[in-house]
């Protein structure tokens, strides 16, 4: 008598439900890819399911070349009507399209490095890649700062970060202010 794995739905001899130990494991304990939806490997044991199937955590682990982030910068830039991420942008995006700020650093050393490599034109410090945003925004910026504001306060209303903020300070020529922290003395 031949029947099929419970499992894989292989041919197996005799009466047994499974072709292998690990194929009951991964049937019984195995969950559904975060990403795609794809049965994941259950080999861990009950309640400690994989959560990407192994192409997507193959994807997920990607081991970026200086080629794979060049490419990534331009189809990012295709997809975004010819203009390329900014380093903000690559904060939130999906690792697997984008990676993180870090990994461009590592690579090329900066992020304008990694862009002009790309092929594009870097953006003058200060700038995010919002429309109008190099005289106006920063003038908005400063105004607010030397109003009293502190950059995070400023980053807060402008939806931009502190740091943000201080680079359109920076590129306005507004010094900062101390941040009223003292210096320890010995």
């Amino acid at each position: 008598m031949i029947g099929h794995c419970g499992g894989c739905g292989k041919p197996i001899p005799g009466n047994r439900m499974w072709c292998s130990n690990r194929c009951r494991r991964n049937t019984l304990y195995g969950g559904t890819c975060i990403d795609c939806g794809a049965p994941t490997s259950g080999a861990n044991g009950p309640l400690e399911a994989a959560p990407r199937c192994k192409p997507c955590a193959l994807e997920a682990r990607r081991v970026w070349t200086r080629e794979l982030l060049v490419a990534a910068l331009q189809r990012w830039a295709d997809d975004h009507g010819g203009v390329p991420p900014t380093s903000t942008d690559a904060v939130g995006a999906d690792p697997s399209v984008l990676p993180s700020l870090r990994v461009f650093q590592r690579m090329f050393g900066s992020w304008r490095a990694g862009i002009l490599a790309a092929g594009f034109d870097a953006y003058k410090p200060g700038y995010c890649g919002r429309p109008g945003e190099y005289e106006e925004i920063r003038l908005e910026a400063a105004s607010l700062y030397q109003s009293g504001m502190t950059a995070a306060e400023v980053g807060e209303v402008m939806g931009v970060s502190g740091h943000t903020v201080l680079n359109y300070l920076k590129a306005q020529g507004v010094p900062r202010r101390g941040t009223g922290r003292r210096k320890m003395t010995t």
